[in-house]
């Protein structure tokens, strides 16, 4: 019965592989998979650290957005006879995003003999023959993004340029 059905049309001999290459395919199928799944999640992290430095350089510039305004606020509120008045902490930058706040802080102005500045804290303005500055405040502005904790500080300097006392002719 055997030669019968190894000698039919339909009958399909197996070739018989040397011990060696028994099951080669299913390890290179497992290592093609494995290549894939590590390429994937190579894919996936790398997504996520794009996601998250998205997200600090927005929190970045929502905090310098913030510091601007403050600078804005300042130089709007600023009065020389009050240097001190427009000192503010913790204050709402804009309406429309309740995470970002700025703080002025300052202190009055401390000449510095170095460079020829005396007690009453005047400079020339170069161009400006007879026009003196008067400086009050030095101090900083810092916004902050309270949603992420970033900060972002700009130094100011305070002073009301002066004309010179005779003004005639001019």
């Amino acid at each position: 019965m055997e030669s019968l059905v190894q000698h039919h049309p339909n009958f399909k001999k197996v070739a018989r592989r040397p011990r060696g290459q028994r099951g080669f395919a299913l390890i290179a199928a497992l290592l093609v998979t494995m290549i894939l799944m590590a390429v994937g999640v190579m894919v996936l992290q790398l997504t996520g650290q794009d996601i998250q430095t998205s997200a600090a350089v927005v929190a970045d510039v929502k905090a310098t957005a913030a510091a601007e305004a403050g600078v804005h606020q300042l130089t709007l509120t600023f009065n020389p006879k009050n240097a001190g008045g427009a000192l503010v902490s913790n204050q709402q930058a804009h309406p429309y995003d309740t995470g970002g706040q700025y703080t002025i802080s300052a202190e009055p102005h401390q000449p510095n003999p170095n460079l020829g500045e005396t007690m009453g804290a005047t400079a020339r303005l170069p161009g400006f023959s007879g026009w003196t500055m008067h400086r009050y405040v030095k101090g900083e502005v810092t916004g902050t993004n309270t949603a992420s904790s970033s900060t972002t500080g700009i130094e100011v300097g305070l002073g009301v340029v002066s004309p010179p006392n005779n003004t005639e002719g001019q």
